[in-house]
């Protein structure tokens, strides 16, 4: 092929993308700075939980923790060590198996069987009862179907609950009465024979508040029961009643009520017709005292109920631990002791655990002294960052010293991590929400959200309370800065807000930018005059995507906000518009900055930091680079999927990461559904790349020239170019008189290199008699990115001495190591011109290729197309094409023998040659164009090769398939488009299969393979769609041979799968004709069955 220039101008070559990937050398990470997650495998101090909502423990210590929010039930074994006992930590599913490997979703109650071999779990949100086997971890469902809820009495797989509670087991094991909350009944399940549980209704149908016998009482939504020791009795916390209940285990059921006033909450202590109750939810009877213990949980209480006081014939009910009314996490003795909503009881002795599922932790009640002591979780205030715990980190803030402050939503709480470790509660109560002023820890907050911090003032946005506070981080006050608790608004005086989100302060401290996020807005409060004003979005709560200036502009929940250092742009996350938004704060313009183009998915976090920004995409769990000055981003990590794994950038995985804070080099992730702060190092680490590359030469041309190589890395993060290196391939020297330039360039996007809008970022210089050009370090510190490019341009000098062939990279011993391959298409020297044939890509299309049945002498068929695409910014001319013809199995065919008049057509009609082969042998034959095919920059030119078929071909010289073939000698041709120029130096492009459209007529598999030395055969095929593949072989009687593929998803393109003529068993079929059969369930729908004979003749 030969190329000229059409214009005037410089010539160049624009390679192929090279593929760089982060090798072992890497040191960018991801790790947990903070919010250990579990604790497994440390001690019961370091351990933390999500919503514990029961316990329950063995004969052998062993404690066992429904860990609600976590999914999974936990272990902490006699000498305190805890781990993961069954279900995946933070994965919800229903899937039976051993331990870990086990699915829960939302598991509320365990119970021991007596016999210490069996744990029953209740699996609230999969509908279903499961069992565990304590020595194996071995876990089975008892009754219910995973994630379908119901109620239907009958088998294990029949049955069906609605959101069960909790449950209890006889002294046999065998028998199991269940809470069955959604249904507002109690159910029980005979599993004494397991291939044949029976559930059954015991007492309850209806919801409501009714005692008599059975099916006719009638319970609201009960939650907790417990049976006491003879089995005579099950005790009910009828939640939503607030009373107490019995039902007699045997003979009628009878229902009756033992304390509490119907559907009166409160809390009152007295016998059984003045007690009062609040949401009881668990039960633990001690049958040696007869008490029945009772977790009062709204009143966030333990109750006592004595069952036979002396001299009373009815019970009597008292308070044990906790203070009425007010949740808090704090120890103590009796009333001095707090819980927040205390769930699930288990009595040890003298001792009892109590879930405290707000407070994440397990506390422990010595009931002799009624002291309680936090036995292990709870948020981890006082100890390090890897044993503290958090519910929703939101947003974060840094100060100069290193202290991060964050918003611990669902806690009510802003945490502090000092810059020595320690993590402790800043303001707020664990778990309490309210809107309260004062001194730190008596201030109450609801779900706060957005922080900032200037001077010594923290400025937090109260999201459920609709708020603006303030908090002095050397006195601990907490204040009221604008808005109104609990009410909502879009007014500016006074001013009202909803559920406002992301703060930033200007650099001169006078303005505090709000994210007002459901008011669709961006507020600005003037701090000197305390005055809010709406600046930029709808002040009428009106959402869209409009860019305008000022409150023209419209936002769709805007989630956060940063401003640059200078002050000039505030930057917005604009979650429900999926985009990053700019506003010129000088101007009032807002402007999309990161619009759809990047498929973002409700970003939620937004920072700036060393003049980049920083962004989070919650939705898809992934970290985000922009740099403002060249406008283009790269992901820093994530794999746009949930889940927790530290590691480097491009192994790490997130679970919807909030707020962001960039300090030194480092960037603070809010990782709100892994309850953790996460910490990237290394971001701006200076390191070489070692490129590999094969096939790049440069033969120089007879003129003074410019050529372009491309290096375009698509690694996941950014990297900067210290130095390249040039040699040739050997490693020998290279005439300094062959090249006497090297420059290298930036170009944002990639694409056609264009000297007019790169960037230069400088030359390369001769050093030393091994002629490396190098840049020097730091010369090109230059980030690169994903969707951008460097290019190296290359002057060749006047009077070359040779053709050269030459190999750039960077030199090795940097940090990072990374290979690619360079493109196998040469730049070659012809008739003083510079032929590029990267600029023009070999396409070969699969459509009408082949006629159904070719008539020898008279058919003219369409052999193939090429596409070819100049990939420069100026024309680019084609002289002329060089053809060969093989079989599929790579020999070469004698053209002539097919072949006559073959001819090159343009898309337009235009006949550009007429050739007679030649007569010899080879394969070869050259196309020389009678006119030149112009080929604008940028444009692609499509040429239609056609052919007669001569008379004399025959299956075995060029394989179309012929009419009067064989049953088994079924193909199409196979040919390779190559160009030379006229020295005859080859550019091949890759083997093409020439195809027809329907692809009965392209599955081939011919000759046969199995002839010396060969031993298998290739089953061939091309898919002109996306397939859900299955190829099967079978004798000619349908006995089947071999599952072959099985449901294999595969996209459009030729495939080759080798057979190796043995069947099932894996034995040699014997000789003889067979059957492979291709069924393909296309993506839309649509299906294929392709029938075709296989002959195995050895």
């Amino acid at each position: 092929m030969r190329i000229r220039k059409s214009a005037a101008g410089i010539l160049t070559l624009w390679a192929a993308w090279l593929l760089l990937d982060v090798g072992a050398g890497a040191v960018t990470q991801v790790v947990t700075s903070a919010g250990f997650g579990s604790g497994d495998g440390g001690s019961i101090p370091a351990c933390t939980f999500y919503v514990p909502t029961d316990a329950a423990r063995d004969a052998a210590q062993n404690t066992y923790i429904a860990d609600s929010a976590n999914h999974v039930i936990r272990r902490v074994d006699a000498l305190g060590t805890v781990s993961t006992f069954a279900g995946t930590f933070g994965v919800a599913g229903t899937l039976d198996g051993n331990g870990t490997a086990a699915r829960f979703n939302s598991p509320k109650s365990v119970v021991a069987d007596a016999a210490g071999t069996t744990l029953f779990v209740v699996d609230t949100n999969n509908h279903s009862i499961r069992k565990i086997v304590l020595a194996t971890g071995a876990v089975s469902t008892v009754a219910g179907r995973g994630g379908v809820s119901g109620f239907i009495n009958g088998n294990t797989t029949n049955a069906r609950f609605y959101m069960p509670s909790d449950l209890a087991v006889d002294a046999t094991g065998n028998t199991l009465f269940v809470a069955d909350t959604g249904n507002h009944c109690i159910r029980v399940i005979y599993c004494k024979n397991p291939i044949n549980t029976v559930i059954a209704s015991f007492a309850g149908t209806n919801q409501g508040y009714l005692n008599g016998n059975g099916t006719s009482a009638k319970f609201n939504a009960p939650c907790g029961v417990v049976l006491e020791p003879a089995g005579n009795t099950l005790y009910v916390a009828d939640t939503n009643n607030h009373v107490i209940r019995q039902i007699a285990t045997f003979g009628s059921k009878t229902v009756t009520t033992v304390t509490g006033q119907p559907a009166l909450p409160g809390y009152a202590e007295g016998d059984s017709t003045t007690a009062v109750f609040n949401f009881p939810r668990s039960l633990v009877v001690n049958a040696a005292n007869n008490l029945l213990y009772v977790s009062d949980t709204a009143n966030h209480t333990l109750r006592r109920i004595d069952l036979a006081s002396p001299g009373k014939t009815t019970a009597f009910v008292a308070g044990v631990a906790g203070n009425t009314g007010n949740a808090d996490s704090s120890d103590g003795t009796g009333a001095t002791a707090q819980f927040n909503l205390p769930m699930g009881l288990a009595l040890d002795g003298t001792d009892i655990y109590v879930a405290d599922s707000k407070n994440d932790a397990i506390r422990k009640i010595t009931l002799a002294a009624g002291e309680v002591t936090t036995w292990a979780g709870g948020p981890g205030d006082g100890r390090t960052i890897p044993n503290c715990s958090f519910r929703l980190p939101s947003r974060l803030c840094r100060d100069a010293a290193g202290n991060q402050y964050i918003t611990d939503a669902d806690n009510h709480t802003i945490r502090k991590i000092a810059a020595n470790g320690l993590v402790s509660t800043f303001a707020g109560q664990t778990g309490i929400s309210g809107s309260v002023n004062g001194t730190s820890l008596t201030a109450r907050f609801n779900l706060p959200k957005g922080i900032a911090l200037f001077g010594t003032t923290l400025y937090v946005s109260d999201s459920e309370n609709h708020t603006l506070r303030t908090i002095d981080t050397t006195t601990g006050m907490v204040a009221l800065l604008a808005g109104a608790a609990g009410v909502t608004g879009t007014s500016n005086a006074p001013a009202r807000f909803f559920n406002p989100q992301g703060l930033a302060v200007s650099p001169s401290g006078q303005f505090l930018y709000v994210a007002d996020t459901n008011n669709h807005c961006i507020r600005r409060v003037d701090l000197a005059g305390n005055t809010v004003t709406t600046v930029f979005g709808s002040t009428s709560r009106a959402s869209g995507f409009i860019n305008a200036l000022g409150t023209s502009a419209r936002f769709n929940a805007p989630a956060d906000l940063a401003i640059d250092a200078a002050g000039n742009t505030l930057y917005v996350a604009d979650s429900g518009n999926h985009v990053i938004r700019g506003i010129n704060l000088s101007t009032g313009l807002v402007s999309t900055v990161i619009g759809a183009e990047a498929n973002l998915s409700n970003p939620q976090g937004v920072t700036v930091g060393d003049g980049f920004i920083f962004f989070s995409d919650a939705s898809k769990n992934n970290l985000f680079i922009f740099d403002p000055i060249r406008h283009f981003a790269v992901k820093l990590a994530g794999l746009d999927t949930a889940g927790m794994a530290d590691g480097d950038f491009g192994s790490a995985l997130f679970n919807f990461p909030m707020g962001l804070a960039y300090a030194q080099g480092q960037l603070f992730v809010a990782d709100a559904f892994n309850r953790r702060i996460r910490r990237l190092d290394s971001l701006f680490e200076v390191r070489d790349i070692q490129l590999t590359p094969v096939l790049n030469n440069i033969f120089i041309a007879s003129a003074p020239t410019q050529q372009v190589l491309q290096i375009a890395p698509t690694i996941s993060g950014q990297d900067t170019l210290q130095a390249i290196t040039v040699s040739n391939l050997a490693g020998t020297a290279v005439a300094p008189g062959d090249i006497k330039a090297v420059t290298a360039w930036f170009q944002a996007g990639g694409g056609v290199f264009n000297p007019e809008t790169a960037v230069r970022l400088g030359a390369l210089t001769l050093t030393g008699d091994n002629h490396t050009w190098s840049s020097g370090p730091g010369a090109y510190n230059q980030l690169m990115y994903q969707n951008a490019a460097i290019y190296i341009t290359v002057d060749i000098s006047e009077v070359p001495t040779a053709s050269r062939t030459c190999q750039f990279g960077v030199p090795a011993g940097g940090l990072i190591f990374a290979s690619g391959t360079w493109p196998a298409a040469p730049v070659v020297n012809t008739f003083y011109q510079t032929l590029a044939p990267a600029d023009v890509t070999f396409a070969i299309y699969h459509e009408n290729l082949l006629p159904a049945t070719v008539v020898k002498g008279q058919a003219r068929v369409e052999a193939l197309k090429f596409q070819f695409t100049n990939a420069l910014h100026f024309d680019l001319t084609i002289s002329a094409l060089k053809l060969n013809l093989e079989d599929r199995d790579g020999n070469s065919l004698a053209a002539a023998a097919a072949l006559s008049n073959v001819r090159a057509e343009g898309e337009n009609g235009a006949v550009y040659s007429t050739l007679s082969l030649p007569a010899g042998p080879e394969s070869a034959f050259v196309l020389n164009f009678s006119r030149p095919v112009n080929v604008p920059g940028g444009k692609s030119v499509v040429l239609k090769i056609t052919s007669d078929i001569n008379s004399a071909a025959t299956a075995e010289s060029f394989r179309f398939k012929l009419a009067s073939a064989s049953a088994v000698n079924q193909g199409t041709v196979k040919c390779m488009a190559a160009a030379n120029d006229a020295t005859g130096f080859p550019m091949v492009s890759d083997y093409a299969h020439v195809e027809k459209a329907d692809l009965s007529e392209s599955y081939s598999n011919y000759p046969n393979p199995f002839q010396p030395p060969k031993q298998v055969t290739h089953i061939k095929y091309y898919l002109k769609k996306p397939a859900t593949v299955q190829v099967t072989l079978w004798t000619l009687t349908e006995d089947k041979v071999l599952n072959f593929i099985t449901d294999e998803q595969q996209g459009v393109g030729f495939y080759r799968k080798d057979w190796d003529g043995k069947n099932g068993q894996g034995l040699l079929v014997q000789n003889g004709v067979y059957l492979c059969r291709l069924w393909l369930r296309y993506t839309d729908g649509t299906q294929e069955l392709i029938t075709r004979k296989i002959a195995v003749v050895r």
